[in-house]
């Protein structure tokens, strides 16, 4: 299909990448943000803190600046958020914090979205069951909504939707 012509009033599809797919290199959002201009990208998926030279704010502005000069949208993203997951770093602070401090980071780069996961496979099977890390991420959710609308920022998930419908209020 092709995209819509400038004119048309319609929004063009944006095209980028995860930096997840290119964590191999151990590259930094700089150097992340150059190649995705590089390849003439208007969008980046910075999906890990981790891919953050720094925490600092000076630093976070200069990302958004540079961003800004690439014409390049940044989303923001962090790791897993469900305290009973098996894929949740046990050596962390709460899923609370870390979902907290993902949109921090997020709204600093300009990001109006934040992606973050449930799990893994690992999680679907077995105790305590795929229902209870859903409650449990949907908890961790609730638990931040005011502060993220403060910010600017979503949450996306593919399955946030779906578990929203599964999931009755209580359980």
């Amino acid at each position: 299909m092709a995209a819509p012509s400038p004119d048309s009033g319609e929004a063009p599809i944006k095209l980028g990448f995860d930096t997840y797919s290119l964590r191999a290199f151990g590259w930094k959002a700089s150097q992340l943000l150059s190649y995705a201009a590089s390849l003439k990208l208007d969008t980046i998926q910075i999906s890990s803190l981790g891919d953050y030279e720094s925490l600092d704010a000076a630093y976070l502005k200069s990302v958004k600046e540079q961003a800004e000069r690439l014409h390049i949208q940044i989303d923001g993203g962090t790791g897993c958020i469900c305290p009973s997951s098996h894929a949740f770093a046990k050596n962390g602070p709460p899923a609370r914090d870390r979902v907290l401090q993902g949109l921090r980071v997020a709204a600093a780069v300009g990001a109006k979205s934040m992606r973050c996961y449930l799990g893994g496979s690992a999680d679907r099977t077995g105790e305590p069951g795929i229902e209870a890390h859903m409650a449990n991420t949907i908890q961790v959710f609730r638990s931040v909504r005011s502060e993220a609308l403060d910010l600017g920022v979503r949450s996306p998930s593919k399955t946030t939707t779906a578990i929203c419908r599964r999931v009755k209020p209580g359980r």
